[in-house]
C-alpha cells in the first residue's frame, strides 16, 4: 500500500517538475523574444533618430546656404545701387563743372525747345549753384526776337534750391528744369539702360 501511494506522490512530482519546467521553458521563450523584439525597436528608434539627425543637419546646412546666398544677393544689389546712384550724380557733377560757354549752349537749347512767348521769368539756382547772369539772358532774348518772339525773359528775383538747371515762371505756373529734377523724372526709364551698361560683363 505504501508503494503506491509513494508511486502515486512521485508521479505527481513528476508532473508537477514537468509541468513548471514548461512554464519556464514558456517564460524563457518569451522573454528571449520580447529582448529580440526590443533589440530590433531599439534599432529601428536609432535608425529613425539618425536619419531625423542627417534631415535636421541637412535643412540647418540648406537654410544657412540659403541665408547666405540672400545676403550675398542683397550685398551685390546694394553695391549695384550705390554704382548706379554714382554714375547719376557723376552727370550733375560733370553738368556742374561745365566749362561756362558748354554750360550756357546746354541751358540756351533747352530753354529756347520750350515754345516761349517770350517774357517769362527765368528762376537761376541760389548762390553755390551755376547761377544765370543777366548778359546771359539778354543774348537769350536777341535770339528770340530774331525769331519773333517778344524777347522780355526776366530774371526772376527769387532763387532756386538746386545747382544746375532753371525754372520757367509764367502765369502762375512752373517748369522745373532743374536737371536734379530731370534727372529724377528719366531715373525710372533709363536706369535699366545705365545698369546693363555697367554690369554688362556679368
Amino acid at each position: 500500500m505504501n508503494n503506491g501511494i509513494e508511486k502515486i506522490t512521485g508521479r505527481i512530482l513528476e508532473d508537477a517538475r514537468q509541468e513548471a519546467q514548461g512554464i519556464i521553458d514558456d517564460a524563457q521563450i518569451k522573454a528571449d523574444e520580447i529582448k529580440k523584439n526590443k533589440a530590433k525597436e531599439g534599432h529601428a528608434l536609432k535608425d529613425r533618430l539618425l536619419v531625423k539627425a542627417r534631415e535636421a543637419a541637412d535643412e540647418r546646412k540648406r537654410r544657412m546656404i540659403s541665408a547666405a546666398t540672400l545676403e550675398l544677393k542683397q550685398k551685390e544689389l546694394a553695391v549695384k545701387q550705390q554704382m548706379i546712384d554714382k554714375s547719376f550724380a557723376a552727370v550733375l557733377d560733370k553738368i556742374s563743372n561745365m566749362p561756362q560757354a558748354e554750360y550756357e549752349k546746354l541751358i540756351s537749347e533747352l530753354l529756347l525747345s520750350y515754345p516761349l512767348e517770350g517774357d517769362e521769368d527765368i528762376v537761376s539756382p541760389a548762390n553755390g549753384g551755376r547761377v544765370l547772369n543777366q548778359q546771359f539772358i539778354n543774348r537769350l532774348n536777341e535770339q528770340l526776337r530774331a525769331a519773333g518772339k517778344k524777347g522780355e525773359l526776366k530774371l526772376s528775383s527769387d532763387s532756386g534750391e538746386f545747382k544746375t538747371g532753371f525754372i520757367i515762371k509764367f502765369n502762375g505756373m512752373e517748369i522745373n528744369n532743374s536737371f536734379e529734377s530731370i534727372l529724377r523724372m528719366v531715373r525710372d526709364e533709363i536706369e535699366p539702360e545705365v545698369a546693363a551698361l555697367l554690369f554688362s560683363e556679368e
